[in-house]
């Protein structure tokens, strides 16, 4: 099971800047966090062990699974105020999350348009999860640094991001696309774009790069 958020109601109770609200809402974020994990491997070992038997239990299992993921992006969106200090990245995390960034460039499969691009994702245990472009002769399989790096977290279990670093020649934005699969995991991800030619670096939220975006929350029910 992954490390969850629940250090994040300690370092809210340490901080006097932050608000009450926000610290129920960092626990309650751990819990659910914590609730998602148990039940995605109680599901692998119900799946392994009784064989025929997930057929009956599949439908009640993914309808508790779907409440937990409503459940967890409420409170995603309940803690995301602009002047939160519990999302905000230390100096050290921007640091480790640019150099994090930097590196994975060197990775970047990039035979097509010679643009070079590395991404690196700062989950909320610390965790930092890379991620290059990697480009098709058939132009539309390329996939972004961006969303390598989220999947690859999504992959290791995370589903919140505090803050997102990419690096390329003239610190490009992400594209269209990167931005609402980001999105889909919360617009108050943070995002630092990095010129790895004169070292200058630009941050904005994703909610200004995404004004009026599409989110699970315009689906119905």
């Amino acid at each position: 099971m992954t490390q969850s958020n629940w250090r994040l109601p300690l370092v809210a109770f340490r901080n006097p800047s932050v608000r009450s609200h926000q610290v129920v809402g960092a626990a309650l974020n751990g819990l659910a966090s914590y609730l998602w994990e148990a039940t995605q491997i109680a599901r692998s070992v119900i799946l392994f062990r009784f064989g025929g038997a997930q057929w009956r239990l599949e439908p009640r299992c993914k309808l508790f699974l779907r409440s937990l993921l409503v459940f967890r992006h409420a409170v995603m969106i309940s803690n995301s105020d602009d002047d939160t200090a519990l999302d905000q990245p230390s100096e050290d995390e921007w640091r480790r999350l640019v150099h994090a960034a930097v590196t994975a460039r060197d990775s970047a499969y990039a035979p097509h348009s010679h643009f070079y691009v590395g991404a690196a994702l700062l989950m909320h245990d610390g965790r930092i999860v890379e991620g290059c472009n990697v480009e098709n002769a058939s132009y539309s399989l390329t996939q972004c640094a961006e969303r390598v790096a989220a999947t690859s977290a999504i992959v290791a279990g995370y589903r919140h991001f505090r803050a997102i670093a990419i690096a390329s020649v003239g610190g490009a934005m992400p594209c269209g696309a990167c931005r609402q699969f980001l999105a889909e995991f919360g617009l108050e991800l943070r995002v630092l774009t990095i010129d790895v030619i004169d070292g200058s670096q630009e941050k904005r939220r994703l909610a200004e790069l995404l004004p009026d975006a599409f989110c699970p929350s315009d689906l119905p029910d």
